[in-house]
């Protein structure tokens, strides 16, 4: 079965399993952004100590068996060939399991499985049936304790034969098969001491098997086989450590077979063979602390084999990149929780590209990343909530510079808040609010209607005719009031925008049974005019505030019944008669955006049938619009957006679709159409669909609300960012006396003209105060200062122009200037962080979960300091207490 680990586990245990799909553009790796989405973990029995692949059903779909020390057994998981697999069938054995051999011992054509058994000397047999059910272990007794196992046929008879390493011995065994299941009594033969892997294949071109140990005194033994149980005199070749695995390959393409051996050094050694059974030591690969297994891929599809070793005490996996011959790029190592104590690679979802497994003792699982050509979205990290949502939207609602998700919740009056973290760390708990009495919120939006520097969150309630409005605080709270609307009979759909032109967010409501729209306009201390009531053709269940005709007049768009209506702002609070363009089905959803390059706004909209669902209106900029041919997207879509998610600037399209359970992301060809249309499995119901950089990478992700299942699914979008017109590793801005210094650096840009820093007191509104010439075509580093920043708390963030005119805007970072509220810098690196107080101040630095850290406080003038934690701080939120007051600290 699937196994669930909490997210904070789970968090921890992917760092290592950022997806293999190693990029080349620039030098840059991106595998270590951390990548929850492609990876998965299954049940096993206790504490797998070895992991094999083999397809042990005849299907064509590679199979993992494993070896589970601690509960006398192994593991088989049948794989489906998509990448999924089979609940696992856990198979007695004797004590103490530690490597697991697969091969047809009986000769009946289905493989069969051999483990060795360190805690009583014996080795276990099942013999299988070619549809991945197994005998009763049959146990073999061996004269030591076998540590590890491989199968040939050293005789030359036609039978497989087993050979173990014994690891408190310097020997191996070998037990003679009768290709029949059963074994001659074993007889042993001297190699290194201590030898704790062993592997076998045919070294020397002489088509006999020959053996190879790692042996823990600092050598690997290798033994030529002559065809009839014999073999010549050892030879042992000296390595960098005590090694305690060896993998048999072709390292550096040459037609011959080489070694690797791993060593508790923290080494790999390469060893070269010369096609005729004898080897010489060319090099060694430093991975960074003991190792325990290696296994060997082309993880990057270019050509050229990568090395994959395992961390086992440092928890970790580290990956070498080949470049050819014998060279090898600098170890990239991943950070685990978990020991990692055994890989393996294969192609478990049929994509032609490996995917790495490993055996994870402490949590019994086996861990999946599976590779990937071109990285798009992944599977969905999921957050559960207390109730059914029925919409979702993004935005920063505590104004930490991070994206949050707001769902309304049917059937329970609620909203939940999910407030981002900094970096990957996701979502802490939803906070749930009251959002009236018997309202059942049906969809929401978000907009500070009070002026008072707040988002406030907004709900429509069908059932009470109403809408209820959450009015945001300083201390990140609502208080609610709720609103009849007169005149409204069924009220399914709320936005806001500023309509009438006096800088007050005004609401919009599409109710489906009057059918009209409902203007709400905002005038201030909470209060709203009567509503503006404009008839619609055909039932509108959605609508959207977008300016065009670029009269700087925000205009009107519905998904009708049976139609796409435009209503266009005249000014005055003055409306065009609504124009309605059909559409061969119910439109659940618009998104509006420019599809076609040509500067005009373009409307896109789903539709509940089966055929062709997806409208396609292509904007003349004058307010009208020319139909195209719809196209499919998914099974009774419900919601919709575009974006620009492979940073090729042109708008691609996200559909959340109901029936299917599946999202589906198309690119986007610059011309108004979409290809490439990828589907994943979103959840339970997806009814409503949001973009946001919810991980800080800089790249849009997705989330989705999941009506069936009381969850919200986010895809993280991993995109390679060689393709994005900048790539942007860093932004900072800091405060020097009366400035704020302003620095940003590219790995590489393509075709940039400049960049334009700007400026917001509030996250939202941003004005440009430098201008500054971009490299062009290659990576930098930029300086810029504000010479006059304001007082209080500002927001900078980078707007990069391209020199077509494009632009592309990062996410803001934050600095103080005065004022006793905020620390600064917030969110920072960790190192540090600046407060306005006193030296005699009380503080305390503490986890979320109330864990005090302890902290040392340097007095910078007599009216700030700079905190210091006493320990390294990880990505996350942590708290910071400044006499009566606690701040949030981001550390990223």
């Amino acid at each position: 079965m699937l196994k669930s680990f909490t997210f904070k586990k789970q968090s921890l245990l992917l760092v290592a399993f950022c997806y293999f799909t190693f990029q080349s553009a620039h030098g840059q790796n991106f595998a270590k952004t951390l990548n929850p989405s492609f990876y998965k973990a299954y049940e096993t029995g206790a504490a797998p100590r070895h992991v094999t692949v083999a397809d042990l059903t005849h299907d064509g779909n590679a199979d993992i068996v494993t070896a589970n020390v601690a509960s006398q057994t192994v593991s088989v998981l049948v794989g489906k060939g998509n990448g999924d697999f089979a609940a696992p069938v856990h198979l007695s054995v004797g004590k103490n399991p530690s490597s697991v051999a697969v091969g047809d011992v009986n000769n009946d054509t289905h493989p069969d499985v051999a483990v060795t058994n360190s805690g009583d000397k014996t080795i276990s047999i099942l013999l299988g049936n070619g549809k991945g059910e197994f005998s009763s272990a049959r146990s073999l007794p061996v004269p030591a304790n076998a540590q590890s196992l491989a199968i040939a046929d050293f005789n030359a008879d036609g039978n497989l034969d087993l050979v173990a390493a014994n690891s408190l011995s310097a020997s191996v065994s070998i037990l003679l098969g009768d290709g029949q299941g059963s074994f001659a009594t074993a007889f042993t033969i001297t190699v290194g001491d201590s030898p704790q892997a062993v592997a076998v294949e045919d070294l020397n071109g002489d088509a006999k098997p020959d053996i190879v140990t790692a042996n823990l005194v600092g050598n690997v033994s290798v033994l030529l086989g002559l065809g009839n149980a014999a073999f010549s005199p050892v030879m042992n070749y000296a390595v960098t450590g005590p090694a305690v695995a060896v993998k048999i390959t072709d390292i550096n393409q040459d037609g011959n077979l080489d070694l690797l051996s791993a060593d508790l050094s923290g080494r790999v050694s390469i060893l070269l063979g010369d096609g005729k059974g004898s080897f010489s030591l060319v090099g060694q690969l430093q991975a960074g602390g003991e190792l325990s297994s290696v296994a060997v891929g082309d993880l990057n599809k270019d050509g050229l084999p990568d090395i994959v070793a395992t961390l086992r005490v440092a928890n970790g996996l580290a990956v070498f990149k080949g470049k050819g011959n014998t060279e090898f790029a600098a170890a990239e190592v991943y950070q685990l929780d978990i020991n990692p104590s055994s890989v393996a690679l294969a192609d478990f979802n049929k994509d032609g590209y490996p995917d790495v497994v490993t055996a994870l003792e402490e949590v019994s699982s086996v861990g999946i990343q599976y590779g990937n050509r071109e990285a798009r979205f992944g599977s969905a990290t999921v957050f559960n909530l207390p109730n059914t949502p029925s919409y979702l939207t993004a935005n920063d609602y505590n104004k930490d510079g991070v994206p949050d998700l707001v769902t309304a919740n049917r059937f329970a009056s609620t909203v939940s808040l999910l407030t981002g973290q900094a970096g990957a760390l996701g979502f802490l708990q939803a906070q749930t609010y009251q959002a009236g009495y018997s309202t059942d919120p049906k969809a929401l939006t978000s907009a500070d209607l009070n002026g008072d520097g707040h988002l406030d969150i907004i709900t429509i309630n069908p059932i009470r005719k109403s809408l209820t409005v959450l009015w945001g605080d300083s201390k990140g709270s609502f208080t609610e009031t709720t609103y009849a609307i007169a005149g409204a009979s069924n009220p399914f759909f709320i936005a806001s925008g500023d309509l009438d032109g006096d800088q007050r967010p005004d609401l919009v409501i599409a109710d489906v049974t009057s059918p009209a729209v409902f203007i709400l306009r905002n005038t201030g201390n909470q209060t709203f005019a009567s509503p503006t009531k404009i008839t619609i053709p055909n039932a509108p269940k959605e609508v959207k505030v977008e300016d065009l005709n670029g009269d700087n007049l925000p205009d009107l768009v519905t998904a009708d019944a049976s139609s796409i209506s435009v209503l266009l702002n005249k000014g005055g609070g003055q409306w065009a008669s609504p124009v309605s363009y059909p559409t061969s089905g119910s439109v659940w959803s618009v998104a509006i955006g420019d599809i076609n390059g040509d500067q005009s706004k373009d409307i896109v909209g789903v539709m509940n049938i089966d055929s062709p669902n997806t409208a396609i209106l292509l904007g003349d900029g004058q307010g009208g619009f020319i139909p195209q041919s719809s196209i499919h997207m998914g099974y009774d879509p419900r919601s919709v957006v575009l974006s620009d998610f492979n940073g090729d600037r042109k708008l691609d399209i996200a559909v959340a679709s109901y029936t299917d359970n599946k999202l589906l992301v198309g690119l986007g060809n610059g011309y108004g159409g979409f290809s490439e249309v990828t589907t994943y499995t979103a959840g339970y119901g997806p009814v409503s669909l949001v973009t946001g950089d919810f991980n800080g990478d800089f790249k849009t992700d997705i989330a989705l609300a999941n009506l069936d299942g009381k969850a919200v699914s986010v895809f993280y979008n991993y995109f390679p960012e060689s393709s994005l017109p900048v790539r942007l590793l860093s932004f900072t801005a800091t405060r020097q006396l009366e400035t704020v210094r302003l620095e940003w650096t590219t790995a590489a840009e393509k075709d940039a003209a400049h960049f334009l820093v700007e400026r917001s007191k509030d996250s939202r509104t941003f004005e440009a105060i430098a201008l500054v010439k971009a490299a062009g075509n290659h990576g930098r580093a930029y300086v810029s200062y504000d010479q006059a920043p304001l007082k209080g708390l500002s927001y900078y963030r980078l707007t990069q122009v391209d020199e077509d005119g494009r632009k592309n805007t990062y996410r803001p970072v934050s600095v103080r200037m005065s004022g006793t509220d905020l620390i600064y810098p917030n969110p920072s690196n960790g190192h540090f962080v600046e407060v306005e107080a006193s030296v005699d101040a009380d503080i305390q630095l503490a986890t979320l979960q109330g864990q005090n850290l302890g902290c040392r406080k340097e007095s910078i003038n007599d009216q700030s300091l700079r905190i210091y934690p006493k320990q390294s701080l990880k990505p996350g939120v942590y708290l910071l207490r400044v006499g009566e007051v606690t701040h949030k600290w981001i550390v990223q």
